[in-house]
């Protein structure tokens, strides 16, 4: 069994959010974050893609967990609970040439002749066993707290080559490609064949880690100072740097540049405004946001929405966390 998080890519939203909403040489700054970003989502998909109907039945894996210990959170990008073992997963997706230094506990990159050194991801990986085995002693999962936990680094690019230096059998053997994964597996459940876990255990640990799991929230302040800078108005999804004006005759949102006419545009800048300046907002800000001028309009937009409100006249503000669910954008 597969389980993914329910949870929006944030961090996406957020880079798109700002392509929309920044001028091209303001958001130059923000490219390589968002490429990089990108591979990373990128090979994470080629990775769900791959595993999809794929894992041992008596096994379940999940996706993109964060749980909580000592104020920080454990940020695991895929987790297999088996029977007699747990293995923690750190996906990479890098191109160009890899050479690892475990002694040092770093990895370089050679892209088109330029160099760039990173932390080992195994070293990651072995944090985040340790932090996991933890997160379960804290939590009193007494059957999961035995299981031992194998970390992994898994690179998802299979036309970048790695090397590790000095090479070594021993080290090698954690760091793979996705189809050997499978074959991993299956030798760690010959070497530990007895069963830690029954099905129902597997079944209420997943449960639980994917209950624990908390969804990654924007940290507005990263963005306070351009403020100023971000561009406002319902966007033209065609046009994408045209503003639309609001029809409230027809109760549409037209675009005088290509003509096209849409009653939801609002949603995108209202999801904009969530990932980029906050999750919360009173009528007023938002009708400045998206240039409404008619305060019953904004709350009618609001009601349509189910967005929830809380407070009472002045105080009133509208609560914006929904946002923040996988496929609002789609409904």
């Amino acid at each position: 069994m597969i389980q993914d998080s329910t949870h929006a890519p944030v961090r996406f939203h957020q880079f798109e959010a700002l392509r929309r909403r920044l001028s091209q040489e303001k958001f130059a700054m923000y490219e390589r974050d968002f490429a990089s970003y990108k591979s990373g989502v990128t090979g994470e998909n080629k990775f769900k893609d791959f595993m999809n109907g794929m894992l041992p039945k008596e096994m379940t894996m999940l996706y993109d967990l964060r749980l909580e210990l000592h104020g920080k959170h454990v940020q695991i990008d895929a987790l297999v609970l088996a029977p007699s073992f747990m293995q923690l997963i750190e996906l990479k997706n890098f191109a160009g040439e890899l050479t690892i230094y475990p002694a040092s506990q770093q990895l370089q990159r050679n892209f088109k002749g330029e160099i760039e050194t990173f932390t080992d991801p195994l070293d990651q990986a072995q944090t985040n066993a340790r932090k996991l085995l933890e997160w379960c002693s804290k939590n009193k999962l007494v059957h999961a707290k035995n299981l031992p936990i194998y970390p992994q680094v898994i690179f998802t690019n299979e036309k970048t080559p790695y090397t590790i230096e000095p090479l070594n059998s021993q080290i090698q053997q954690y760091y793979i490609r996705p189809p050997a994964l499978l074959k991993k597996l299956t030798q760690l459940s010959a070497q530990k064949n007895e069963a830690i876990l029954d099905a129902a255990q597997i079944n209420q640990l997943a449960k639980k880690l994917r209950k624990s799991s908390e969804a990654y929230r924007p940290k507005y302040e990263q963005f306070s100072h351009i403020d100023r800078e971000l561009i406002d108005g319902v966007r033209c999804p065609i046009c994408v740097n045209k503003r639309m004006n609001y029809k409230p005759r027809k109760i549409v949102w037209h675009c005088e540049s290509c003509g096209l006419v849409d009653k939801h545009a609002h949603k995108q800048a209202i999801a904009d405004y969530v990932f980029l300046i906050g999750d919360k907002a009173s009528n007023r800000d938002m009708r400045e946001f998206l240039r409404i001028e008619s305060r019953k309009t904004m709350y009618r937009m609001f009601k349509e929405l189910d967005i929830p409100v809380k407070g009472e006249k002045r105080g009133a503000h509208y609560c914006l966390e929904k946002v923040f669910d996988k496929g609002w954008l789609a409904k």
